[in-house]
């Protein structure tokens, strides 16, 4: 095991650890999911007016799994509902609540209401930590949420998903360098060409319609990706270690 993760480039470092983290260490149940069919099924984002079930289930899990229950909401409207929803999270016995930055009419195209993150902060005066969450891009976004907000730590999303190297705290690696390692190890570990694809689509989301984006959208094969970044070969030897 050792050898292996000595082996590992940086972004599949993350991408493992990432994977420990929310299989062995710490549950976050999400309560702030606003897209239709989770809420219309009275899950996500409708729980956060339903702070009885709400609570309820985090209760029950903090009560039956033996590992850190930690869980996500979005902003109330108003910031009062808010905090009292924080307080009533913080007796359920859970470790940490994340706020992400948005009500729940609002999309990833509306800014990130990081000050009423902050109002929420100052004014619950919880003993767990609060993790912030919403539009960082950069590493230099990390500690200026903490300072702006007084969040203990932070939740990165669409961030991560374009660049892993975000984490990096002398700057992203170029982009088509991550990518190439990026199949590197999806080519060692047998990726399929659907998982390969969706998630380079989220790397190259706003670059879908033109250049390298627009093959990776209409691709059909792994192959096909391949070529993109010279990788042929690496892909040809492992189909033919296959065969073997």
């Amino acid at each position: 095991y050792q050898r292996r993760v000595r082996g590992f480039r940086f972004v599949l470092f993350l991408f493992v650890s990432f994977l420990f983290i929310f299989k062995f260490i710490i549950k976050i149940i999400i309560i702030g999911c606003p897209l239709h069919f989770s809420i219309s099924g009275g899950m996500g984002a409708a729980l956060l007016s339903n702070i009885n079930v709400a609570t309820d289930i985090l209760k029950t899990l903090v009560r039956n799994i033996q590992k850190p229950i930690s869980c996500k909401i979005r902003l109330h409207d108003n910031i009062s509902n808010t905090i009292d929803l924080v307080k009533s999270l913080e007796q359920t016995g859970i470790r940490a609540i994340t706020i992400h930055g948005r009500r729940i009419s609002e999309r990833p195209r509306d800014i990130a209401r990081w000050n009423e993150i902050a109002q929420v902060i100052s004014s619950s005066n919880l003993s767990i930590p609060i993790i912030g969450n919403g539009d960082i891009f950069q590493y230099s976004d990390i500690n200026r949420m903490k300072m702006e907000t007084g969040c203990c730590s932070v939740m990165i999303a669409r961030g991560a998903l374009k660049n892993l190297t975000i984490f990096r705290q002398h700057g992203f690696l170029e982009q088509n360098q991550v990518i190439q390692q990026f199949i590197r190890s999806c080519l060692n570990y047998n990726a399929t060409h659907k998982h390969v694809k969706y998630v380079l689509q989220q790397m190259l989301i706003n670059e879908l319609h033109y250049g390298k984006g627009e093959i990776v959208n209409r691709s059909k094969q792994l192959s096909q990706i391949c070529s993109v970044w010279n990788l042929e070969e690496e892909y040809n030897i492992l189909q033919r270690r296959k065969q073997n």
